[in-house]
Parts: C-alpha cells; sequence; structure tokens
C-alpha cells in the first residue's frame, strides 16, 4: 500500500476509474452522493453530521455556491473534462456541485450487485473569498438502501505511484484536495487566486496533514 499517494484521474478527466467503493452484497437502488460538514478538525477522521454549515457550502454572498463538485462515473467515463458544473442542478443528475441532502448527485448504470462497485471523480473550485483559516473539511456519504444482508463497503482510489486500485481505509485515510504538482509528502495546499476562482489539480490520499 502507497499512501501517501497521487490519485490517477483526479478532476478534470475523461477517466472513469478514480475513486472507487465496492459492496459486498447487493442493494436494492441506485446509491446517492452526499457531502456534509466535518466538524471535529481530527482529519482524516470522519464525523457523524448532517450539517452543511462550512465555509466549503457557502463562503458568503458573493460566493454563495458550495466549492465541492462530484460526478458518478459507474456509467461510464465523462464525455469532456469540462464537467465541472458552474451552478447546482439536477438531484437525479450524474454530477452536482454537493451540499447535503439540498444538492447531491445520483448513481447511473445498473443497480449495484454482490461484489459490484460504483465509480466516482470530484474537484474543488476556490473562491478568491477564501481565507487561509476558511473551514473547508468535509465528509464524502453514500446513500444506499438494501433488502438482504447488510453490505461491507470497501473504499479504493486509482494509485497512480502503483498503477493500482489502492484500499483507502475510512477514518484512517482521507483525501486532500491541491494544487499542482504536490509532492506526496506535502505540504498539502491549494492555491487561494488573487481575483475569480481556481479549481484544485491534484488529489492525495493520506493518512495524515503533519
Amino acid at each position: 500500500m502507497s499512501i501517501p499517494a497521487h490519485v490517477l484521474g483526479y478532476g478534470a478527466a475523461t477517466l472513469p476509474d478514480v475513486f472507487k467503493v465496492k459492496f459486498s452484497y447487493p442493494l436494492s437502488s441506485k446509491v446517492r452522493y452526499e457531502c456534509y460538514d466535518n466538524l471535529d478538525g481530527n482529519f482524516p477522521v470522519t464525523d457523524d453530521v448532517t450539517s452543511t454549515g462550512n465555509d466549503i457550502f457557502a463562503l458568503n454572498a458573493t460566493f454563495a455556491t458550495s466549492m465541492i463538485a462530484l460526478i458518478d462515473t459507474t456509467g461510464g467515463a465523462p464525455s469532456s473534462t469540462t464537467w465541472f458544473p458552474s451552478n447546482y442542478g439536477s438531484n437525479t443528475a450524474t454530477f452536482n456541485r454537493m451540499k447535503g441532502v439540498t444538492y447531491y448527485c445520483t448513481q447511473h448504470g445498473a443497480t449495484v450487485v454482490a461484489n459490484g462497485s460504483i465509480m466516482f471523480n470530484m474537484q474543488i473550485e476556490v473562491p478568491n473569498e477564501a481565507q487561509t483559516d476558511s473551514s473547508m473539511a468535509y465528509d464524502v456519504s453514500v446513500r444506499y438502501t438494501f433488502t438482504s444482508t447488510t453490505p461491507v463497503l470497501t473504499w479504493y482510489f486509482n494509485d497512480l505511484e502503483a498503477s493500482a486500485w489502492t484500499e483507502m481505509t475510512p477514518d484512517t485515510h482521507g483525501i486532500v484536495h491541491c494544487r499542482a504538482s504536490t509532492a506526496t509528502g506535502g505540504p498539502y495546499y491549494a492555491n487561494i487566486p488573487v481575483t475569480g476562482s481556481e479549481r484544485t489539480q491534484e488529489g492525495l490520499v493520506v493518512a495524515s496533514l503533519t
């Protein structure tokens, strides 16, 4: 296992196999992707909250849109690198700006079977209004239903260094969204532009920010 490691195809890419979640037993409906606050400040430990008050979900009146975009690629790769939406869209679409149960996106393709998987990609847009102390921590959640045995979930990322799927353990490994040319050892920063906004260029899976 090569963690920390870069995520192959992170962000604006036309690759389907970037992040993956495998389910050990079949589901009874399509998976729904949702994002919520992480409030404990103990990266990479996840939080059990359903709030969306952190700055990343709406910095202020000037930048009132979530900075998080996610796209489901279970049904195939994006047709273009410009999949990142400019604003909120339909919750039944494969991609959206993400904000709790108000704005989310839905898995396309067939309902997951036993040992089947969903795949997705994501990216962050950082506006010039952001500050180094802005609250940017959030968690990705997958909502699903089942009628048989409770499935066990296994999370993976496409490991650039290992050229293979590598397992991510929730609460042990997390994703950091970074500017271009970030070393695997950090520091893990995203740029805050002087004007306008800038999207993150690299994703790294790490076990610690220090």
